[in-house]
């Protein structure tokens, strides 16, 4: 956790007070004037907000990861939604049950999940929303998950292997996103 967090950027603090409990956060940098983000390389110019106006899911089950990636998808402008497991996200009823103006722009899904997989979450999403453009992270490197994830490639899924620095993380979400664009026509 402290390698991702040193990724990207950000401080991790634990108070903790025996019998009571304990308290992490997570401080990210403040942006002053233009952000670093926006500047990551010379070549290329990335706005302050690249995900303004769209809807994220996020599905992680680390609450200090999904803390995380919550504020730097916010930090982009990005509306989101976190979840830590697929019970979660379907405790309104299920994919079936969400109303259609509610559709994401993308899933941003963690591979394990402790009731299941992301890519259970995101089967059921497609079949609610075909072609819902997806980025799955994980941090596993057992075989069998690796073959999983190349079937995902193959099908256009973006996949980001943890840990990662937060521009990775923005190429990769904007990867998917402009994949479906295509995928779409637009």
């Amino acid at each position: 956790m402290q390698r991702s967090a040193e990724l990207l950027g950000a401080a991790v603090t634990l108070r903790s007070q025996p019998g009571r409990g304990s308290c992490f956060s997570v401080r990210l940098p403040r942006a002053v004037g233009t952000p670093a983000l926006a500047t990551a390389t010379p070549e290329r110019a990335v706005p302050a907000t690249p995900l303004a106006g769209r809807r994220v899911w996020l599905l992680e089950d680390h609450p200090n990861a999904r803390a995380s990636l919550h504020l730097l998808l916010q930090h982009w402008g990005a509306e989101v939604r976190a979840y830590a497991s697929l019970a979660d996200v379907w405790a309104g009823g299920g994919a079936a049950a969400m109303p259609a103006g509610e559709r994401p722009d993308l899933l941003l899904t963690d591979l394990r999940l402790p009731d299941g997989q992301g890519t259970d979450a995101l089967i059921a999403l497609r079949a609610r929303w075909p072609g819902l453009p997806a980025l799955i992270v994980t941090g596993n490197t057992a075989p069998d998950d690796l073959a999983a994830l190349e079937h995902w490639r193959a099908a256009g899924v973006q996949v980001l292997q943890k840990p990662f620095a937060s521009l990775a993380l923005q190429d990769a979400v904007l990867a998917a996103l402009a994949g479906a664009a295509k995928a779409d026509g637009g």
